[in-house]
């Protein structure tokens, strides 16, 4: 199963990248969706750490989304 949740969690860091590189607002929503994968993941693995680092990533990824709104 944790090797299923790397791929995941790769793919949507990746894909967040990629479309952040095309300056498409949609990128900060994929990068959200993939913090909330990511807190779950560190409370299923105990990971206290990378909980507090997608809690941080998921408001900039808001933060950048709705500066892009405008």
């Amino acid at each position: 199963m944790t090797e299923a949740w790397s791929w995941v969690l790769a793919a949507g860091g990746l894909g967040q990248l990629w479309l952040a590189g095309k300056k498409l607002r949609s990128a900060w929503v994929v990068g959200f969706v993939t913090s909330c994968l990511w807190a779950v993941f560190a409370v299923m693995t105990g990971s206290w750490g990378f909980l507090v680092s997608a809690v941080v990533f998921g408001f900039v990824h808001v933060r950048n989304w709705l500066l892009w709104s405008k």
